[in-house]
Order: C-alpha cells, then sequence, then structure tokens
C-alpha cells in the first residue's frame, strides 16, 4: 500500500518506476509491502479530462506493468464504460441493443409497405401457361405452410422441388417474375439485401412468397388432368424436360461419387438430350453408370487428370447409347436410386397430371400415352 506516501511521492514514484529504475530500489527506497512485479498494481488509476457519456465523471486509466505492450482503455469508475467504439459496458450494450431494434423496425416498415399483400392484382388462372402451373403446382407441394398461406423459403427445400439448381431457378423465376408469386411481407430482413435500395433487392431462395392467383391453393396445388391433356406436345414436351433434368442430376451423383469434377454444359445437355429419343431415364441411368466406371478404370491405369476422365464418360456415353441403337441392343433400366428420391416437379408431372407414374423414369417420353383415355385423377 502506498497510505504512507503523500501525493507529490507517489506521483514521483511512479515518473521513477516508467522511467527504468530497479524496482526493487525503489521498493526499498519507499519504504512500500509488495513483490517487484507487482509494485505498478499500487498506483491510484490516473484521471482523465475524457468525461463518461452515461455518469458525467471523469474517466480513469488504470497502470500497466512497464515491460507491458497493451494499452488499457480508460473507463468510469461507476458504470464501467470505456472510451471506445466497441465498449462492452451494460450502459453501451443496451444502448446498441436498443438502435438494433430501432433499426430492425425499421426495416420491417420498409418491407410491410414496400410488399403490401395487394399491390399486386391476382392473376387469373387462364392468364397462366400451362408450364407455369406445373411449377406452381410443385413449389407448393413442396413448400407452403400448414395453413395454405405462406411458401417458405426455398433454401428450407432446395433438394426436394426439382433435380438440379437450374430447374429450381427457372420454376421459381418464371413464378416470381410473373407475380405468379409474390414476395410476403413477413419474409425474414436477411433476405433482403442491406444497401440503399433496401428492400428492392432480395434473394430469391430466402424469402417467403404468397400465391398471387384468384383461386383456391387447394386447386392449384392438385390441378385437373384434362385440362393439361388437351394439349399433346406440352405433356410430351415438360415429361422430356424433368427427364433431362433427372439424368442430369444422376450424372452429376456419380461423376462426384468418383471425385471427377464436371460442370454440365451445352455439350452434355446435346448428348444426353439425344439419348431420350431412344431411351428412358431409367435406362440413360444404365449406360452413364457403365460409362463412369469405365472412365474410372481407365483413369487408375492410365496418367490422365480427373477432368480428362469425366469428359471420356461423356464420350463413351454418346458411342454406347448409339451402339445400343444401331445393334438394336435392350438396355437394362435402373428404378429410382435411394440417395436421389422423387422431387416435387417430378411427382406432381408424372403422378398427378400426366397420369403416367413410374413410367415417366421407366419408358422412353413419348405422345402415344396422351392418346388413352382420361385419368382417374379427372375431376
Amino acid at each position: 500500500m502506498l497510505s504512507h506516501l503523500n501525493e507529490k511521492q507517489i506521483q514521483r514514484l511512479i515518473t521513477r518506476y516508467y522511467e527504468g529504475e530497479k524496482t526493487t530500489l525503489l521498493i526499498n527506497e519507499y519504504e512500500i509491502n509488495a513483490r517487484p512485479n507487482e509494485l505498478y498494481k499500487l498506483f491510484p488509476p490516473q484521471q482523465e479530462k475524457t468525461i463518461c457519456f452515461y455518469c458525467q465523471v471523469p474517466l480513469i486509466t488504470v497502470w500497466q506493468s512497464r515491460s507491458s505492450y497493451l494499452k488499457t482503455a480508460s473507463k468510469c469508475p461507476n458504470c464501467g464504460h470505456q472510451d471506445k467504439v466497441d465498449c462492452n459496458c451494460n450502459n453501451c450494450a443496451k444502448r446498441r441493443s436498443l438502435t438494433k431494434l430501432q433499426q430492425e423496425q425499421e426495416k420491417r416498415d420498409k418491407i410491410n409497405q414496400y410488399y403490401k399483400l395487394d399491390r399486386q392484382k391476382p392473376k387469373l388462372l387462364g392468364e397462366i401457361s400451362l408450364r407455369d402451373q406445373v411449377y406452381l403446382a410443385a413449389l407448393l407441394r413442396a413448400g407452403v405452410d400448414e395453413n395454405l398461406s405462406i411458401i417458405l423459403p426455398v433454401d428450407s427445400y432446395l433438394d426436394q422441388l426439382s433435380p438440379t439448381l437450374d430447374l429450381t431457378k427457372e420454376i421459381v423465376l418464371s413464378l416470381a417474375n410473373k407475380n405468379i408469386i409474390c414476395v410476403h411481407p413477413k419474409s425474414p430482413i436477411s433476405a433482403f439485401k442491406d444497401d440503399s435500395d433496401f428492400p428492392n433487392v432480395y434473394y430469391v431462395y430466402k424469402v417467403y412468397y404468397y400465391v398471387n392467383v384468384d383461386a383456391a391453393i387447394e386447386s392449384l396445388m392438385n390441378p385437373t388432368p384434362s385440362s393439361f391433356k388437351q394439349d399433346t406436345e406440352f405433356c410430351y414436351a415438360i415429361w422430356r424436360g424433368i427427364s433431362l433434368e433427372e439424368i442430369k442430376q444422376y450424372l452429376l451423383y456419380r461423376l462426384e461419387k468418383v471425385g471427377f469434377p464436371f460442370t454440365i454444359g451445352e455439350k452434355t445437355t446435346a448428348v444426353l438430350d439425344d439419348l431420350l429419343n431412344h431411351f428412358s431415364t431409367g435406362q440413360v441411368q444404365s449406360l452413364i453408370y457403365r460409362a463412369v466406371g469405365d472412365a474410372t478404370r481407365y483413369f487408375q491405369e492410365n496418367k490422365i487428370t480427373k477432368q480428362h476422365a469425366a469428359n471420356i464418360v461423356i464420350s463413351s456415353l454418346q458411342r454406347m447409347g448409339e451402339r445400343s441403337v444401331s445393334s438394336n441392343w435392350t438396355i437394362n433400366s435402373f428404378k429410382r436410386n435411394y440417395d436421389l428420391p422423387q422431387t416435387a416437379i417430378s411427382q406432381v408431372t408424372f403422378d398427378r397430371i400426366l397420369g403416367i407414374g413410374r413410367d415417366g423414369f421407366e419408358l422412353c417420353p413419348n405422345m402415344d400415352l396422351f392418346l388413352e383415355g382420361p385419368s382417374d385423377l379427372e375431376e
């Protein structure tokens, strides 16, 4: 303790300590009962000119060891407030919390105003294309809440909506860009880009949506097949389109299994699309399995890159398909892979709208099936 020293002596002691004089000599000279490495702890705090924002008293600075490289921030002797931006005293924590709540409320008010439920005129069912009706039915089946009032963020069921990210993107953007679905004002604030244009820009997979169609949600989720089957070209096109995406999904799945990096481009899409002229989705998957297996063995036996091996898969797949057609070979059909369950767009299209069930996977896409009698699902 330094109670036996006057203020002038204490100031002199502090000066001599930080000028580098030996601590043991200072302790003996000033008759201080302390260990040499703890002397600085006995020094009274230094009063600063800065006033506490909350208590209106001068801040103080605690002395540090002269060997320390740390600089102690000034703080209030009453509330602990420190003279720095990231102060964590109770008062600053409460102030930041209130500021955050105010900012969030301001953002919420902007969202509610900008995305009012009645800002877009509802669409009539007759104004919506057959394809968008299929997209909407799939989206509702995958993402509508139990009250049939809000479509949950696509991020939460990304793999359940469609076989590929490309098709998922097409589904959401097609519906959103035509105002068939609209951003719901209850969407989380984090779903909008935090910039000067807030909340104009949003993340399409993170917002909530509501259906902007003048029709019952139940009927939109379970469309009447007859309205689709009148257009056989559409039925064939939607079947073929979904089959192509399911094949792409399986190709990437098999290549990932063997560690071959690959991005599907126009060339690969053309090869896969041509195979659908002759084979079912299950048969093409069978060809993919063989092609990946052959490329894997070739990779292991020869010094080639994984990218080269992946490219070999596509060339091999094309050769096998063409040879199978010219030689009239029978290609066994795979069943759906356990790791790749049927998605909402596939279910609503094959099982409900087209009424072909497993044939959507096991038969080559064709128009003949739509010339038969009406589906049992007709209303």
